[in-house]
């Protein structure tokens, strides 16, 4: 398969293009926005409606499977035009989600009412960890 793309392109935009149903969140966002420090280098995670792993452009793509009724909704999903990225609020709900007691480098500047209202989405055992989390941090 061979794909061809301008010299300058927007590495997000693409990601979406390689799994549609798909938003950009986990490690990509968390790295990001400083919540993590470990850096995964050319790896972009996506949340979608199955778990695949793909390369291209010597990036790995890391696609992984969450719930529809959590995938659809778009709370605190940022429209980019071309692509959609998870807030760093719904970007540690997904990872907390697929990854229990999920450790977070630095949730000083996490919006605390956001991230409650976005974990009443998931299941039960993520709304606790939040509020674990807001307590302990």
């Amino acid at each position: 398969m061979w794909i061809y793309a301008f010299k300058n392109f927007d590495i997000f935009e693409f990601a979406s293009k390689i799994k549609t149903q798909s938003y950009i969140s986990f490690e990509t966002v968390l790295k990001k926005e400083g919540v993590i420090f470990q850096d995964y280098g050319k790896t972009i995670f996506l949340a979608s409606n199955n778990t695949i792993e793909k390369k291209a452009f010597w990036y790995t793509f890391k696609c992984l499977k969450l719930k529809d009724s959590i995938l659809y909704n778009p709370i605190w999903l940022i429209n980019k035009w071309w692509y959609m990225i998870a807030s760093k609020e719904r970007a540690i709900c997904d990872r907390l989600y697929l990854s229990q007691n999920y450790y977070f480098d630095n949730l000083e500047w996490i919006d605390k009412q956001k991230l409650i209202d976005i974990s009443q989405i998931y299941n039960q055992r993520v709304i606790l960890q939040v509020k674990k989390l807001i307590n302990h941090a």
